[in-house]
């Protein structure tokens, strides 16, 4: 499982330069911002950009039937899809972190540094919602491929969409806003609120992992 993580690193490194033009982009957001809010929104830019270059990888290797020969090393298909799993979190925890730094960096240089419980619960709730993203994404695409999970992941996001749309235009409509009445109780239950989520994500990361598995052992190369 150690060459299938050197070799997706080195894979990655291949995209070097929209690493470097990704970084730059959130050093200019980071600059350019005036508000707290938006040093975060460079975390989770930059963090969400470095897990699209991770499952990037997958498209690599079913370039000239490279899964076919990946299957036919001295590893299993649960391996294989162990390795996915644990380089694409490790990503994630890089591209959160630079983010994080950045967030820092900038906060600093604008005057809007600060280092409290809401900081650190805005940053930890992004790196929760980057797991979970990675723990959803992964299945569709090595279930239908880089480019077929592509568009399947652009009708689940349309459909959110629509849905949130539609939920906006209920709340104008009805004067409830659920989303405020949840953000208060987040807000007042931190303590227990986040246990709860940190479980729940490895949770639902664990489920996605297996359902991976399955996809796998089915797939024929």
């Amino acid at each position: 499982m150690r060459g299938l993580m050197r070799k997706d690193f080195a894979l990655m490194m291949l995209q070097r330069k929209l690493l470097i033009m990704v970084l730059t982009i959130g050093g200019m957001l980071g600059a350019t911002s005036s508000a707290a809010s938006g040093s975060t929104f460079v975390v989770a830019y930059v963090g969400f950009i470095f897990i699209l270059l991770a499952t990037s990888t997958i498209s690599y290797d079913e370039l000239d039937n490279g899964e076919t020969f990946l299957m036919t090393l001295p590893v299993t298909r649960r391996e294989f899809i162990r390795e996915k799993y644990l380089f694409g979190i490790i990503v994630t925890f890089i591209g959160w972190g630079i983010g994080v730094v950045l967030k820092l960096v900038f906060g600093m240089i604008s005057g809007h540094f600060m280092l409290n419980k809401e900081s650190v619960m805005e940053v930890t709730a992004i790196l929760l919602s980057m797991i979970l993203f990675l723990a959803l994404i992964l299945p569709v695409i090595l279930k239908f491929g880089q480019e077929k999970g592509r568009i399947v992941w652009i009708v689940i996001i349309g459909i959110m969409f629509i849905l949130g749309y539609a939920y906006e235009k209920w709340a104008q409509r009805t004067g409830m806003d659920v989303s405020a009445r949840v953000s208060e109780i987040f807000s007042r239950h931190s303590g227990q609120v986040f246990p709860f989520a940190i479980i729940l994500v490895c949770l639902l990361t664990y489920i996605s992992y297996r359902i991976s598995c399955k996809v796998w052992e089915k797939k024929e190369f």
